[in-house]
């Protein structure tokens, strides 16, 4: 399958799945699982993460 086909289907999947969890939580926790995530996601180097993979396929 082609790589970007499978990228979307992860996407949708992610949310659909947050959609069905963020359902059964409660409301209250819903801004500290948003704190949560603010504070992490930036520290993933996914620019990295991508250049590697692209240095790879050149050599």
């Amino acid at each position: 399958m082609n790589s970007l086909l499978l990228s979307l289907i992860f996407i949708l999947v992610f949310i659909f799945l947050m959609t069905i969890v963020l359902n059964f939580v409660e409301k209250d926790r819903i801004p500290l699982m948003a704190d949560f995530f603010e504070k992490v996601l930036p520290k993933i180097p996914l620019s990295k993460i991508f250049t590697k993979k692209k240095n790879k396929q050149q050599k």
